[in-house]
């Protein structure tokens, strides 16, 4: 993630810059929900999301601001009742996993949020496709 600065109209403004929105600038967002669902893949394959875990990963342009909606579904019971919401859970884990692989195709206007490329929901559900956990955002950003 790079914080980068445009000028526009001979006025700087300041963005927060996902490390592939360069080479996706152009795709549409139902192209980066199919990107992102193959990001989320690899990264479970690689053991860094729960193999238990399932994923939904759709695109929604009915509104002024797309949506990237992923569903998480398998982390409910996977460590008992107790654990699935602590820092230790994985829920949470998979949750920012998830959300920090969305950062790396968006753009968003620090100055006014609601000009991001998309909008990000994240909801992890119970076996019967009730939420518990839901995260809505458009950027995560690393200063490590």
């Amino acid at each position: 993630m790079t914080d980068d600065t445009v000028t526009t109209n001979a006025d700087s403004v300041r963005y927060l810059i996902g490390d592939h929105y360069d080479e996706t600038a152009d795709w549409p967002i139902v192209k980066l929900a199919d990107r992102l669902r193959t990001d989320i893949l690899d990264v479970q394959r690689d053991d860094m999301i729960p193999a238990e875990a399932a994923f939904v990963v759709d695109a929604d342009e009915s509104s002024p601001q797309p949506l990237i909606h992923i569903t998480i579904s398998g982390l409910h019971t996977l460590h008992g009742t107790d654990r699935f919401l602590t820092r230790e859970g994985p829920t949470l884990s998979a949750t920012m996993t998830v959300f920090g692989l969305a950062s790396n195709y968006n753009r968003v206007e620090r100055a006014r949020p609601a000009n991001a490329r998309f909008l990000v929901q994240i909801d992890a559900v119970t076996a019967d496709g009730a939420p518990y956990s839901v995260l809505v955002g458009t950027i995560h950003r690393w200063d490590w």
